[in-house]
């Protein structure tokens, strides 16, 4: 008796291990996506690349002292439209753009590109925001922030890459 208690006991542990295990697995992964698209709209969100500066000047004074500060910093270069492109994976993975608006110049994330999974740039563009808004004090321009969230669209980058802009 006690030998088919036994038997069954393992048989069960045998059937229903596999069978919790597959479940747990499925649990985890779902979890870890949700994680990892919320990371992705942070990154693309009012904190990271969506967030804006608004200069209270018009734009040739902004790109005077913005030019400088955005093009020294690492992997930037400026494009034939005005606009800068930071290389990180990509020759643009981040495209900074000014433009005017009836508030002044409002400087911005114009285009970034998700490189396997996950958006590039965050911090350099958190550090050269602190940057302009310092350089903006000292020449006592009135700066606001604001923010212009990026989406993902159904464009593709010639290298197969996910395009993300600012939402309309």
């Amino acid at each position: 008796m006690d030998q088919e208690i036994l038997i069954y006991l393992l048989l069960a542990i045998v059937i229903v291990l596999p069978v919790v295990g597959l479940i747990l697995k499925r649990k985890a992964r779902r979890a870890g996506a949700q994680r990892w698209e919320a990371k992705k709209d942070r990154q693309a969100g009012d904190d990271g690349l969506g967030a804006t500066i608004t200069f209270a000047a018009d734009e040739a004074t902004v790109r005077v002292f913005a030019a400088p500060l955005i093009e020294g910093t690492k992997r930037v270069r400026t494009q034939d439209d005005g606009t800068w492109a930071q290389t990180h994976y990509n020759d643009d993975d981040v495209v900074y753009q000014l433009v005017s608006t009836a508030e002044g110049t409002t400087l911005g994330v114009s285009r970034a590109i998700e490189f396997s999974g996950t958006l590039n740039g965050m911090k350099a563009w958190k550090k050269l925001r602190e940057q302009l808004v310092a350089a903006a004090a000292e020449r006592e321009i009135a700066v606001t922030t604001g923010n212009r969230p990026l989406v993902r669209t159904t464009d593709a980058s010639p290298t197969g890459a996910v395009i993300w802009r600012p939402a309309a």
